[in-house]
């Protein structure tokens, strides 16, 4: 009989067994805790901590479950509802006190002024056959492995689920359904709570699963849900703007608050966001929770577009900048802006994978998959060997390689190397077409352990790619050259421009080399990525030597005097009008088609009593036939400027 069916279940069993059955993964740190309980480690307190959603207190009540089986007695506090009082949680912690027993403390971080008197109590209450576990968001600091304790103080940090135990989780939700599985496990990053609360938003209104639109995350009504869960009340103490800034913007200073906010509230706000506990404070830098990130995104963007647009571009103008003339990592955060999920760039981590150096033992796992007596792996061995700042590898989330790439540079390039089939005819060509020295050269690819899907494939090449930015084995160069084995969909290399050079197909020892080159533009891949985000947010490409995307932008903010002088356009506000008339005037004839585009940019931009819903209205359009409409005109206008 299923237990919610059983006469004696209580509610409370019922939701402990349901629990239970949803729980996945997290082998290595319930072993942990549970050899620690029988004495087979030292550990004898352990401190979890890890973001809001990464399933910390589902960990807790598992280890709870463990124990109890196994005979132990556990108790549990929180730290929300512990009295901050010496005597008060001595008492506490005296109630406790059971040799051979699992103290559970969650929320540990509510006790952060008091953590040197609860630390003192805890090692003069309890007894050395115990064992505590300290659950909350920020890593522990020094307190807590001093005056000896380290021999005794495990640190575990919770990352998100693996691709498998996201999917599994799922499926124990109830979701099935391969392709959304996919969606939901990518967007979720691996956190368990999104991933609940989009399975049971699903469920509860009986509409199938939400499909994500691209970066934003899922439904509406889930990411709001989300924002609530994760951000509770706090949020409120937060400037609005300075939050839907945050929510744009990847990591947030107060350089990037004053470029997004002109005139707005930069240290205050700054102080705001570094007091949640949801936002991890990066040096002098802060940046919120992935997911609530995320939710704060995907509700500006549905309820603002308008003003969502302009903190995106803002925002971006501000990342290239700084990106080209101070740090070019900050790549990674302007790729952040960008929608479109196949993008092979992230500034987050992933959650299956990791990037690393080179170590020992790689070669030997590249051996087990592949023959060591090829040529090519004797080449390899020479870069692992003599070139290892050059080997870039991305791993499983337990430490073992999945792929690895070599990336070159001219000037890193080694003079044994010149030879190599699988970089020398690309630095050839570039060098034959005259960009050599600006030019970078990926190469030499070995898949050890494939992916097991599409998703986790788009996972290790985000990883690997933005790992070879962060390093600088690749910076601003204008050019790319990228060497295959193996003819494949290219998928993601398109998203960049990338495109094969048929001459330089070859072949060595029954392998298929292709070499792809990417152009991207005076400002390299930096330039490329903000091409991209103008394209996306703008509705226009982006043209050398074109006013196209200045005027659009003007167009956008047409009875905004501040935003009008901020535009790219000389002038003052009303000189700035004029020119958007003009060049709207110029770009639509007398026909029939042309007069609807320019009513449609006219009344929705120009007229002071205008806007989009007016102008839908009179023409007589459907929503999705208006917006068409309106963004064949944009283009129109911008291709005029050319």
């Amino acid at each position: 009989m299923p237990p919610e069916l059983e006469v004696n279940v209580s509610l409370g069993d019922l939701a402990q067994q349901l629990d239970a059955q949803r729980f996945v993964g997290r082998h290595t740190e319930r072993a942990l805790v549970a050899e620690a309980l029988a004495g087979s480690r030292s550990s004898r307190l352990v401190y979890v901590h890890g973001p809001g959603g990464v399933g910390k207190s589902a960990l807790c009540r598992a280890v709870a479950r463990d124990a109890e089986l196994g005979g132990y007695r556990v108790h549990r506090l929180d730290g929300r509802t512990l009295t901050p009082d010496p005597d008060e949680l001595r008492a506490a912690f005296v109630a406790a006190a059971d040799h051979s027993a699992l103290l559970i403390i969650d929320e540990i971080d509510q006790l952060a002024a008091m953590r040197v008197a609860v630390r003192d109590l805890l090692v003069q209450v309890m007894p050395a056959s115990s064992v505590v576990v300290l659950v909350g968001r920020c890593a522990p600091d020094r307190t807590w492995f001093d005056a000896g304790l380290d021999q005794v103080v495990v640190e575990l940090r919770l990352r998100p689920l693996g691709h498998a135990d996201a999917l599994e989780l799922l499926c124990r939700l109830g979701v099935h359904d391969a392709a959304v599985c996919g969606r939901l496990v990518r967007w979720s990053g691996g956190s368990p709570l999104a991933l609940i609360v989009a399975a049971q938003s699903a469920e509860e209104r009986r509409l199938g699963m939400p499909v994500p639109p691209p970066a934003l995350g899922v439904d509406g009504d889930v990411e709001a849900l989300l924002a609530d869960r994760l951000g509770g009340g706090e949020l409120s103490g937060v400037d609005p703007d300075v939050l839907d800034v945050a929510g744009v913007a990847s990591v947030v200073d107060a350089r990037v608050l004053a470029a997004a906010l002109p005139g707005g509230p930069v240290r205050g706000g700054l102080a705001q966001l570094r007091d949640l506990s949801t936002a991890e404070r990066l040096g002098a830098r802060v940046s919120l929770h992935r997911l609530l990130r995320s939710a704060v995104r995907a509700r500006l963007a549905s309820t603002d577009p308008d003003r969502y647009r302009t903190l995106v571009m803002r925002t971006a103008e501000h990342l290239r900048h700084r990106a080209l003339t101070e740090d070019h990592r900050l790549l990674l955060e302007l790729a952040d802006l960008v929608e479109d999920p196949e993008l092979p760039l992230s500034f987050d981590p992933g959650t299956s994978y990791f990037p690393d150096r080179v170590r020992a033992g790689d070669l030997d796992a590249v051996a087990r998959v592949h023959d060591p007596t090829a040529g090519w792996f004797g080449r390899l061995r020479r870069w692992c060997e003599d070139a290892p700042e050059s080997v870039l590898i991305v791993r499983h989330a337990d430490g073992t390689p999945a792929s690895l790439v070599v990336l070159s540079t001219p000037a890193s390039l080694p003079g044994w190397a010149a030879g190599f089939i699988e970089v020398a005819p690309a630095v050839d060509h570039a060098a034959r077409a005259g960009h050599l020295d600006e030019s970078f050269f990926a190469h030499t690819s070995v898949v050890i352990d494939p992916p097991v899907d599409s998703d986790e494939l788009a996972e290790m090449m985000q990883v690997g790619n933005s790992a070879g930015f962060a390093r600088g084995l690749v910076r601003s160069q204008r050019y790319g050259y990228l060497t295959a084995v193996g003819r494949r969909e290219w998928g993601a290399a398109d998203l960049l421009g990338y495109r094969e050079l048929p001459e330089l197909r070859r072949s060595d020892d029954g392998r298929e080399l292709f070499t792809l080159r990417s152009d991207f533009g005076p400002d390299g891949l930096i330039g490329m990525v903000f091409a991209i985000i103008q394209e996306e947010q703008l509705g226009v490409a982006s043209v050398a030597g074109s006013r196209g995307v200045e005027l659009i932008d003007a167009l956008r903010h047409f009875h905004d005097d501040d935003a009008l002088r901020r535009c790219r356009i000389d002038g003052d506000p009303d000189e700035v009008r004029a020119v958007v008339r003009a060049a709207v005037d110029a770009a639509f004839g007398d026909g029939p088609t042309d007069a609807v585009l320019r009513q449609a940019l006219v009344r929705a931009y120009l007229d002071v009593d205008g806007g989009h819903a007016p102008a839908r209205a009179e023409l007589h359009m459907s929503r999705s036939s208006f917006y068409r409409h309106l963004q064949r005109a944009r283009q129109r206008l911008a291709d005029s400027a050319r």
